[in-house]
């Protein structure tokens, strides 16, 4: 899952391309400014029109092509594939919590905001990387936090239901400490979980 943490979307947008970056700082720039395009909070009628949908579970025509965009510039393959995947997973995996009955309170919700305004003051990061990225987003840091709140909710509600089927997992196969090929096998397994939910949905293109 996504975590919405600006320093995470930030590295890994000035990390995970190396040969993009051998390139001259003006390509630099205008990528991130392009990856902070595809992490803009859409309005609703930017969302447009439903072309998956389920007895729970919506996915927009420009969410799709936002996730999707935003793979091709991180060099993934089969980048809309991926993006129905993942938005289809997010979806699922957020109802599934909430017929658990996981919730967070509007007050954890700005805790965890105020949370990572810290780290992002104290975090040393290129200005420049910052500046382009929220150029891209076109809104202001302070923008930017208070544009997080619906989405932050959801995805700690989410991660509240993930990290019991986590907990559940570790112990079922007796992970005491968890390393590369266990967080693989956890993922293969949360992955069926959103997967078995999304064939009972009825999920079907519109």
């Amino acid at each position: 899952m996504k975590k919405f943490v600006l320093i995470i979307i930030i590295f890994i947008v000035c990390l995970c391309m190396p040969s993009v970056y051998a390139e001259n700082n003006s390509d630099n720039l205008d990528l991130i400014k392009k990856i902070g395009q595809c992490e803009r909070p859409l309005t609703d009628s930017e969302k447009g029109k439903i072309i998956l949908h389920g007895d729970s579970i919506s996915v927009f025509e420009g969410e799709l092509q936002q996730v999707a965009e935003r793979n091709k510039l991180t060099g993934n393959d089969n980048a809309e594939e991926r993006a129905k995947e993942y938005l289809l997973h997010r979806e699922a995996l957020y109802q599934k919590a909430l017929a658990a009955g996981y919730n967070v309170t509007d007050d954890e919700v700005y805790a965890m905001i105020e949370k990572q305004k810290n780290d992002y003051h104290t975090v040393d990061l290129n200005p420049e990387d910052v500046n382009a990225y929220f150029e891209g987003m076109g809104m202001t840091i302070d923008e930017y936090w208070d544009s997080q709140f619906d989405n932050l909710k959801k995805e700690m509600i989410t991660n509240k239901y993930v990290s019991s089927q986590k907990a559940k997992f570790a112990k079922e196969n007796s992970i005491s400490e968890w390393n590369d090929d266990t967080r693989n096998d956890f993922q293969v397994e949360i992955s069926k979980i959103a997967d078995t939910y999304i064939a009972s949905d009825h999920v079907k293109a519109n």
